[in-house]
């Protein structure tokens, strides 16, 4: 429970579709609600152009894959990007967040902003 009008709940891992989400509370009354929830494939980084840039952040990187889904969010190493946007469902443009050092990092995307 993060505070009296927030519950933070993980998803089990299942195939993409439709199911349900069912929240029982018990405080000496009992609620139970259902809500639709849909689980949606993850996306995929298939290729990414350029893969090097400035450690002073900046650099415009492609990231070509599939799953794309508006609001998208790129990582590069443990830091988040600058901007990422969401050209089409197979391409997102991630610009670089500064770094405190030269060295190699993965790329990683989510779909949704609120990762």
């Amino acid at each position: 429970m993060r505070s009296s009008t927030e519950l933070h709940c993980v998803s089990p891992s299942l195939s993409a579709g439709t199911g349900s989400l069912t929240l029982n509370i018990s405080d000496g009354l009992t609620t139970t609600t259902s809500f639709e929830f849909v689980f949606v494939d993850a996306p995929s980084v298939e290729n990414l152009h350029p893969r090097s840039g400035s450690v002073h952040g900046g650099s415009a990187v492609m990231v070509y894959g599939a799953g794309f889904e508006p609001n998208p969010a790129c990582r590069f190493g443990d830091n988040r990007a600058t901007t990422a946007t969401l050209v089409s469902s197979t391409t997102i443009m991630c610009t670089s967040p500064m770094v405190e050092a030269p060295g190699s990092v993965w790329l990683s995307v989510s779909n949704g902003a609120d990762e």
